[in-house]
């Protein structure tokens, strides 16, 4: 399966419906996972789950079966399963019952779910609510109920609410659509991003088989390559190269502490009682938090300055990896066992600073001889 992202044509009046419907998804994300941690707090309080639980500790593998078992059976009869948390919700569900889909609510309380079995089978420490500005995605089921979308006029039908699709800015584009839109749909999730003048919202496609691929004449030779974190390094036969992936990380860095030290003297010099004289929360004031009108600017700036800088990152890997590609240095990419020894060693040169990179660019090839350098020949 793979994904299409197509954005939404909104006007003001669907803005603020579509706001509307993730301020409702929201409302009842919240609700099921204030009922996941009620009934998780029922057991960590019931002596029966906790004396199977600990005899589950010390039993051999096929008692275990037989205590997973019994466990399993009083998990769902307190409503601590899939189906009890789909079943609590539908009396929630039935007051906004024109806004959401019935499929939508039940993919939203099996994320829950994937939440609770953290916190049951794996590392997860608790479950955490979510607030509105943070609530981004509204998930579906199938095709015919939520969320729909034609691909004959590339719209979006759901609960009443009609939505048109952007039209690819290109050919490229175009064929990509095109193209993966001869799959079938499995089914459509309605995303939205903040920007610098409010939400924009997406169509997220879901759809079976394989992602469209372009034949590319691929060149001869062998090439090694390591991507890191920040930096990539490849060897090819003629050249050896080391660049940065993101070189603008620094730069977002700056103006995202900028902005919260900003943020944090509007919060302070409109709440000043709910901090202590050392500066620290006061945790005894019940009262609300009270936010300027620049503070929720700031706060959306902070949100688009945080989209970009994750778009950047992983556009600026991509680039770097193409701009490669066009000057024909990726070949046959060796795996990065075999040339460990060899990228650790031009990292070391690097940081070093014993050769700069016009020195790099005059290398010809390396000879290998079981893992070791054994010569360079300009």
């Amino acid at each position: 399966m793979h994904t299409l992202t197509l954005k939404l044509k909104t006007n003001h009046s669907q803005k603020k419906e579509l706001d509307k419907r993730f301020r409702v998804m929201c409302h009842i994300h919240n609700v099921l996972v204030k009922r996941a941690i009620k009934r998780l707090d029922r057991l960590d309080h019931d002596q029966t789950y906790q004396a199977l639980k600990a005899e589950y500790r010390q039993a051999e593998n096929d008692r275990k079966k037989e205590l997973a078992v019994q466990m399993n059976a009083f998990r769902q009869s307190i409503g601590l399963s899939e189906y009890g948390l789909q079943s609590y919700i539908k009396v929630c569900r039935q007051r906004y019952k024109t806004l959401v889909s019935c499929y939508q609510v039940q993919k939203e309380a099996a994320r829950v779910w994937k939440g609770v079995e953290k916190v049951l089978f794996s590392n997860g420490e608790r479950l955490h609510f979510k607030k509105e500005e943070n609530f981004d995605c509204i998930g579906g089921k199938p095709n015919t109920n939520g969320a729909k979308l034609d691909k004959e006029d590339l719209s979006v039908t759901w609960n009443r609410l009609y939505l048109v699709c952007c039209k690819p800015r290109n050919e490229k584009e175009a064929w990509y659509v095109h193209e993966a839109l001869k799959d079938g749909i499995a089914y459509c999730e309605i995303k939205r991003k903040m920007f610098n003048n409010g939400w924009h919202y997406y169509a997220i496609v879901i759809l079976k088989g394989e992602a469209p691929k372009k034949k590319k004449a691929c060149p001869k030779g062998r090439t090694g390559i390591d991507i890191g974190t920040s930096t990539v390094a490849v060897v090819s036969e003629d050249s050896v190269l080391l660049q940065e992936l993101a070189p603008k990380m620094k730069t977002y860095n700056k103006k995202i502490d900028a902005l919260l030290r900003s943020m944090d003297a509007s919060r302070r010099a409109m709440n000043p009682d709910k901090y202590n004289e050392n500066g620290t929360i006061n945790r005894k004031d019940r009262s609300k938090w009270v936010f300027s009108n620049q503070y929720k600017k700031k706060r959306n700036r902070l949100k688009t300055l945080y989209r970009k800088k994750a778009a950047d990152n992983g556009y600026s890997k991509e680039r770097r990896v193409l701009w490669l590609k066009r000057k024909r240095l990726l070949r046959n990419i060796s795996s990065e066992k075999t040339i460990r020894i060899m990228l650790n060693w031009i990292v070391s040169l690097f940081s070093a600073r014993i050769f700069t990179m016009q020195l790099c660019t005059q290398l010809g090839s390396i000879s290998f001889l079981q893992g070791n350098i054994l010569a360079i020949r300009r």
